[in-house]
């Protein structure tokens, strides 16, 4: 027969049930918004003679708090000289685009030397974006030697949205073989393959599903001290001695 659960027994279960809960409300929080993968089919060029500026768009409707992200970047080793970058977050690209208005988040980086297996780079994290459409610009200095560096891509892609992202596109700028004034402000056009690219963040507003599970848990707390406070209280009357009178 099973033996009823005591005091002590009720609150470690309690814990446990809360703690569990608390887990998986993080897990519901956080998102991947944009994932691209599939069989690495060889590399765009970023950078260059001409040079090549390479770029991902999405619309998200919802805001994201501590949003990172990465790109499949390496340095060429056929141009180990050419290891420097730069990488933009704006609102938009095309003729017209402009620093002060547009741009959201720059980084300027250097590339290890080429060691494969590639391995995503971080471009940028703690980002917190809200409702709207962004562009992230990747671009490498002009040289007339050939590209600076390349961006990992395929031709067989695997691109994955998350809840309330939409409108993903990968897309190409060109320059005119002389090193463009801003580089999302060049001429882009649709890229025919799918560089690799991953931007993680977190819900900043939990979903319905999410909003039950923190309710649960509070619940669940609530109990948790009630009965913590009941198992108290009969301990103590257990402790006191019996008086006749």
């Amino acid at each position: 027969m099973q033996q009823p659960l005591t005091g002590a027994s009720w609150l470690r279960n309690i814990t446990f049930v809360v703690s569990t809960l608390a887990t998986m409300c993080l897990n519901c929080f956080a998102a991947t918004l944009v994932s691209s993968s599939g069989t690495n089919t060889g590399y765009s060029p970023v950078g260059g003679s001409r040079p090549n500026y390479l770029g991902v768009t999405w619309t998200q409707n919802t805001t994201f708090n501590n949003v990172q992200v990465s790109a499949s970047i390496f340095s060429d080793p056929f141009y180990p000289a050419y290891l420097s970058g730069s990488a933009y977050l704006t609102t938009k690209v095309g003729p017209g685009t402009t620093s002060s208005s547009n741009e959201l988040a720059r980084l300027n980086f250097t590339l290890p030397s080429y060691s494969p297996p590639v391995q995503p780079f971080v471009l940028f994290s703690g980002l917190l974006l809200g409702p709207g459409t962004y562009y992230l610009v990747v671009g490498g200095p002009w040289n007339a030697q050939g590209s600076a560096f390349g961006w990992i891509e395929t031709s067989n892609p695997v691109v994955s949205a998350g809840l309330g992202i939409s409108n993903i596109g990968f897309l190409r700028g060109v320059g005119s073989n002389a090193e463009p004034s801003y580089g999302p402000a060049l001429t882009f056009s649709t890229l025919p393959v799918v560089p690799f690219v991953t931007i993680t963040g977190t819900a900043a507003v939990p979903e319905g599903s999410s909003t039950k599970l923190l309710l649960a848990g509070c619940l669940c707390l609530g109990f948790a001290s009630y009965a913590r406070n009941v198992h108290s209280r009969r301990r103590n009357l257990r402790s006191r001695p019996f008086i006749v009178r």
